[in-house]
């Protein structure tokens, strides 16, 4: 990323931080020329078809959460300039004629210029895949999993619970026909996903990590008499991990689970709470332990015990820094529209939003943390919140974009 720099007014008193963000990823990732690269459904139109893109990508930066504060957000800030009207039933209107394939595709291209900055755990791509809820359909996403920048780069719709495996399996087959076989390495799951999926996912040419907590499993029982017996051939592992504040214990060993040679670990992990109580008006504070016990599964051999926790540890951030905060910031959960074909169209572009919006902020951090420090006399560490408090300084216009 050597010319992040050239984004980064730092001459500038104002700081314009929007408008930096506009040129980071309209022109550093090249959105304003994939977006005019979208078939236009318009046959006669006033406003240019990247001006709408423009409006549907900065929708979450804005915390507008309905097409009718977008339609009202637009009349107040930006539909003077095209003396015109994106209206609330236009964009759904709009969104439902846009093939999703075109915008899955610029997806894509951003996520191959993403992926060259990214630094891989132990020379190994991570993704991982689960199913969840989204604008009120189930949908199973894949979301590469980086401590950099959260990417998901798409969804398969199912209709009901017990059809996430075939819907996990139809989106990773179109990836990797999009992407090409080794654009992961290896793919982080939970139980659902058994030792066919592992297969299924080394034919697509990556291997497999399962972390799960079902102690009836006939790999998990082999482990666990092995471990009873002190065996030899149970590798053990204890440590610190000074970041979560717990211990852990592993034991791993290798296994032949059916035709597929793997390494199964145990992990036992304490940490230590402070629970305030109160007793006769006064607080105190008690020390609570709480133990955890799980269990993790990988063809993956090269990977040891401790290495195997950490990339367990990971595929919570398809949960934190994908689903959830995904919803802190463009609010996926809420039904937006009665349309499917709305709905994905619209969480693509959320998507899109939200990887660049954290990327910058992870860049522009480490580039000018201490220039923020001294003019503003604080850490930015939330890039919404700092456009937020500079909105009434700033122009919202689209020349900037151009």
């Amino acid at each position: 990323m050597g010319g992040f720099k050239l984004w980064i007014s730092i001459y500038n008193k104002e700081l314009n931080l929007f408008k930096n963000f506009l040129n980071f990823a309209f022109q550093f990732y090249h959105l304003n020329e994939y977006f005019l690269l979208v078939k236009d459904p318009r046959i006669k139109f006033q406003i240019p078809l990247n001006d709408i893109f423009s409006v549907l990508f900065l929708t979450p930066v804005f915390d507008l959460y309905a097409f009718l504060q977008i339609d009202q957000f637009l009349n107040l800030n930006i539909n003077r300039k095209f003396k015109t009207t994106i209206s609330d039933s236009h964009i759904p209107w709009f969104l439902s004629k846009i093939k999703s394939k075109e915008l899955e595709k610029i997806l894509f291209k951003v996520f191959k210029q993403i992926d060259k900055s990214l630094c891989p755990f132990k020379g190994l791509k991570l993704g991982a895949i689960d199913g969840t809820l989204m604008s009120g359909y189930y949908v199973s996403a894949f979301q590469f999993l980086s401590e950099e920048v959260p990417y998901v780069l798409s969804i398969q719709r199912y209709a009901k619970r017990d059809e996430e495996i075939n819907a996990s399996r139809n989106l990773m087959m179109k990836l990797v026909k999009e992407l090409g076989e080794g654009f992961i390495d290896l793919i982080v799951v939970d139980a659902l996903y058994k030792i066919k999926m592992m297969k299924f996912f080394k034919r697509l040419g990556m291997k497999t990590l399962v972390k799960t907590t079902e102690n009836r499993l006939e790999i998990v029982k082999e482990l666990e008499g092995f471990i009873r017996i002190k065996a030899d051939n149970v590798k053990i592992y204890e440590g610190i991990d000074y970041k979560r504040l717990e211990k852990y214990k592993i034991y791993e060993m290798g296994y032949e689970w059916g035709v597929e040679k793997v390494n199964i670990a145990k992990v036992e992990e304490k940490k230590i709470k402070k629970r305030k109580e109160k007793s006769k008006g006064k607080k105190k504070e008690q020390e609570k332990s709480s133990e955890e016990s799980y269990w993790i599964i990988t063809n993956e051999t090269r990977l040891k015990g401790e290495d195997m926790k950490k990339i367990a540890k990971r595929r919570w951030g398809i949960e934190n820094n994908g689903f959830k905060g995904l919803n802190e910031f463009g609010k996926i959960k809420r039904r937006w529209t009665g349309k499917w074909v709305v709905a994905e169209n619209f969480l693509l572009m959320v998507f899109l939003s939200y990887a660049l919006v954290n990327l910058f902020e992870e860049l522009f951090n480490k580039e000018c943390g201490e220039l923020i420090e001294e003019e503003y006399g604080k850490v930015v560490k939330n890039f919404k919140f700092f456009i937020k408090c500079m909105l009434a300084r700033l122009t919202f216009k689209f020349e900037d974009t151009s």
